[in-house]
C-alpha cells in the first residue's frame, strides 16, 4: 500500500508549528521517521528530535 501512497513532504517551520506544503495530491496522514533507520531533520531548541509519529488529517 505504502509503495503506491507514501511520499516525501516538504514542510517548514512557523514559530512552535511545523507546516506541511500542499503539493495538490490527497493526504490522508503525516508521518515523521517513520522507517528502520529514518533520515531525520527536525530538532527542537535543545538539539533534541523528537521520536516518530503519524498524525490523521482529517
Amino acid at each position: 500500500m505504502c509503495a503506491q501512497s507514501c511520499r516525501f513532504a516538504a514542510a517548514r517551520v512557523e514559530g512552535g508549528t511545523v507546516r506541511v506544503l500542499r503539493d495538490g495530491q490527497p493526504v490522508t496522514r503525516v508521518r515523521y521517521a517513520w522507517a528502520d533507520t529514518p533520515v531525520v531533520n527536525l530538532y527542537d531548541v535543545a538539539n533534541m528530535t523528537p521520536t516518530s509519529f503519524e498524525l490523521v488529517v482529517e
